[in-house]
């Protein structure tokens, strides 16, 4: 049997398919959340909650990427501490996290940030001093005592972008692991 025919058709087929599609399947460059109008926050009153999960990211020109629920991500979150009694009133914490390096089915922590002397520094702009905290224990053989030392490394220092898109709360990036030269927001929704 002749294979030839068969082929050619199969290939004409493709190419013909694929030639039909051409100017009728302009791909989309919208990107619906960033287009939409962004209102810079006025005060932390606005937030409402303070547990904000996380929803995605627009890192520089691509468009926005919403994040599965199957992913860890969907477990990271910041919390607000603004305005309130506690000792913590100027203070947001933003948690991040990975797959388990025990379980994959698992997810752990991969770092948190705390934001210190937070504060609004004008509409839209959020001044704050970003530190990674550590905490090492150490027992001491001979005498068991035990020493907590908290090792501090100041992130970032200064402000950030702060407001409201397309029903959700967008945060200029300047605290996560995000090492590229491209301005990121990270997107968050009340939990």
């Amino acid at each position: 049997m002749n294979k030839s025919p068969y082929l050619l058709l199969a290939v004409v087929a493709v190419f013909g398919s694929a030639c039909s599609n051409g100017d009728d399947n302009v791909q989309d460059h919208a990107d619906a959340v960033f287009e939409s109008p962004y209102e810079a926050l006025n005060s932390f009153d606005e937030l409402g909650s303070h547990v904000w999960k996380y929803e995605g990211a627009k890192i520089g020109d691509r468009k926005f990427g919403a994040m599965s629920n199957g992913n860890c991500l969907r477990n990271n979150k910041m919390i607000f501490y603004l305005g309130t009694t506690s000792a913590k009133n100027d203070s947001i914490y933003y948690d991040s996290y990975k797959k388990s390096t025990v379980r994959e089915t698992d997810c752990g922590l991969d770092f948190d940030r705390t934001f210190r002397k937070v504060r609004m520094s004008s509409k839209g702009k959020m001044y704050a001093d970003i530190y990674d905290y550590n905490v090492r224990i150490d027992t001491h053989r001979q005498t068991q005592v035990i020493t907590v030392d908290t090792i501090r490394k100041n992130y970032f220092k200064g402000n950030m972008e702060i407001g409201f898109q397309s029903g959700m709360l967008r945060v200029e990036d300047k605290f996560t692991l995000y090492s590229g030269d491209e301005k990121v927001y990270l997107y968050f929704k009340k939990q």
